[in-house]
């Protein structure tokens, strides 16, 4: 009976974090242990946590500032077959666990990987496609989310651990991309990712006001990605088409007179450009 790792990377939340732990708790698959990596400064999540120690294994370690770091700090505490990276706001159906269990068992993939809904059951984060499919190099863009993931634990040993320039709370400008770096280096390494529509991470959708904050994370979001294709060389016509995406959601957004949405659409843009033309 396979066995899941969730390693939870959180701080400054404790309702959100409470939510997942009681997603946790209804879990119709219950063979799977939960790590906690704490970068509060005080103890909102330990009072959490000791309140479901009761329903399922859980533990909480701290480690330093970095979303690539906390998890990295997780990934050497794993016990399980399987290893996932949920979202510290995000929260699991109940038969979630199970269907991917059955998937590992039936198929010899190595990652698979969901769509995100929001609290109405709607995409999330981006529009995501209907149908199954295999993940290269360029749909990997479209296919995967951090919290969507389920990875085999030997794919995780030959990966190694996120690379912690990467992401939220990283020491740098690149604010994002760490797992699309990490599932592009499976795949260099030929392990097989597999998107599944089927497949339902509930997560809240963020980009519904466009003000000054959210236009400030875009920049930062978007420099994530921006580097993420310059680490991995890709070539010129996929990096201008990633240039091209919000360049039009800019112009589309001022013919309708949507001024703030087309400042957050000129954001990302500004932040890709800056993040692949970093030497």
């Amino acid at each position: 009976m396979l066995k899941f790792s969730l390693i939870l990377a959180t701080i400054g939340r404790d309702a959100e974090v409470e939510a997942f732990l009681d997603s946790l708790s209804r879990q119709t698959y219950r063979n799977f242990e939960l790590i906690v990596v704490d970068q509060n400064a005080d103890d909102r999540v330990s009072v959490l946590v000791d309140r479901f120690a009761d329903y399922f294994p859980v533990r909480r370690v701290s480690s330093k500032l970095g979303l690539s770091v906390a998890r990295n700090r997780g990934i050497a505490l794993i016990d399980g077959d399987i290893v996932a990276f949920p979202d510290d706001d995000c929260w699991y159906p109940p038969e979630l666990l199970a269907r991917a269990a059955e998937y590992f068992t039936r198929s010899d993939v190595d990652v698979i990987a969901g769509q995100s809904r929001d609290e109405q059951n709607r995409h999330s984060q981006r529009a995501w496609p209907s149908k199954p499919q295999l993940a290269d190099k360029v749909s990997i863009w479209k296919l995967a989310i951090s919290y969507t993931v389920f990875m085999r634990a030997e794919c995780v040993e030959v990966v190694g651990g996120f690379d912690e320039t990467l992401g939220v709370g990283a020491a740098t400008a690149w604010q994002s991309g760490e797992e699309t770096d990490y599932l592009i280096r499976a795949i260099d390494r030929g392990y097989a990712v597999r998107y599944l529509p089927g497949l339902k991470v509930f997560h809240p959708e963020k980009t519904g006001v466009f003000d000054a904050r959210t236009i400030e994370r875009a920049k930062s979001y978007g420099a994530g990605l921006g580097r993420v294709l310059k680490k991995h060389h890709y070539p010129l016509w996929f990096v201008a088409y990633m240039l091209l995406r919000p360049l039009g959601g800019a112009l589309f957004a001022l013919l309708t007179l949507r001024v703030n949405k087309a400042l957050y659409h000129f954001g990302v843009l500004q932040g890709r450009v800056k993040g692949w033309g970093a030497a």
